[in-house]
């Protein structure tokens, strides 16, 4: 706030007091630009369309939390110390493959697990369908509107390049697929990093209007989003670019639970999933190879 106010010629208490009105527009604007349904989830055809996506046709879109750094009083900082010794919100996100945020649950001290964000998200406006889901990493546990990934197979982007091999069990092509399609996440968290600064540092704001100010982003998030045909500031900013800025901003090393209990529907659900995909895929390369 100090920088703004020497900027503009202003005293700090003025700074802060517009600072709050014009947040305080922006968090009324956030469910005219933010609701979760699957109008807003409906996929695009990049990816109904192409044949190594479209077996996931009932999916939302991807899930993740991310830590943002807060500022604390002493007496509270313990509560919101994640693992890392950072102090942070943990914010919970859900978007759509458009690049859109459809829910997000801000406000949860950084020590909270994912999972228990999660489930305070269920109680209350993310209702997921029962015959649809959201992407979503392996700490989260494999349950009812959320699909994951394989554990003890090879998973990470990262890891299958390094590896330059073809998938070779129907588990790794599966788990390729599906950390394609849920990189949308980590690349919005980058972009919205990038394109909003203040989330990269503590905030010089009272702890009572650090919840509000992700809202107030994330709503002005989508609104550029889907005006950027007419928004001059998006021309010079790609989503590849940003990829290099996901993994500060969203955290991979979080611990997983080790007695999370996977749901036997969905368990059955992803194994079927990773069955298709595999069919398709062998079906794909004995076609090449009689060509």
């Amino acid at each position: 706030m100090r920088p703004k106010a020497i900027k503009f010629c202003h005293g700090l208490f003025t700074v802060n007091r517009y600072f709050g009105l014009v947040l305080e527009a922006l968090v009324a604007l956030y469910p005219i630009c933010v609701w979760f349904n699957l109008k807003s989830c409906a996929q695009p055809g990049t990816i109904l369309e192409n044949p190594k996506y479209c077996l996931f046709k009932n999916c939302l879109g991807a899930l993740d939390g991310v830590f943002v750094p807060a500022t604390v009083p002493l007496d509270n900082q313990s509560s919101h110390q994640t693992h890392k010794h950072i102090i942070a919100q943990n914010i919970l996100a859900a978007v759509n493959f458009n690049f859109e945020f459809v829910y997000v649950l801000a406000g949860w001290e950084g020590s909270a697990h994912d999972t228990r964000v999660f489930t305070d998200a269920t109680s209350k406006a993310l209702k997921i369908p029962g015959n649809k889901y959201f992407l979503a990493d392996a700490g989260y546990g494999l349950r009812k509107g959320l699909m994951t990934p394989y554990q003890a197979t090879r998973y990470h982007l990262k890891e299958q390049a390094t590896a330059g091999l073809r998938p070779e069990t129907k588990k790794e092509l599966y788990n390729l697929r599906h950390a394609t399609l849920r990189n949308c996440v980590k690349q919005i968290f980058g972009c919205l990093k990038k394109k909003f600064p203040i989330l990269k540092v503590p905030p010089e704001i009272k702890l009572k209007k650090q919840v509000p100010l992700i809202y107030g982003l994330v709503m002005l998030w989508n609104f550029m989003q889907r005006h950027k045909s007419a928004d001059r500031m998006f021309e010079d900013f790609t989503k590849d670019d940003a990829a290099a800025h996901a993994a500060s901003i969203s955290d991979p090393d979080k611990p997983l639970p080790t007695t999370a209990q996977e749901d036997t529907y969905m368990k059955f659900w992803r194994h079927c999933l990773a069955n298709k995909l595999w069919n398709q895929y062998n079906t794909y390369l004995q076609s090449q190879t009689c060509t």
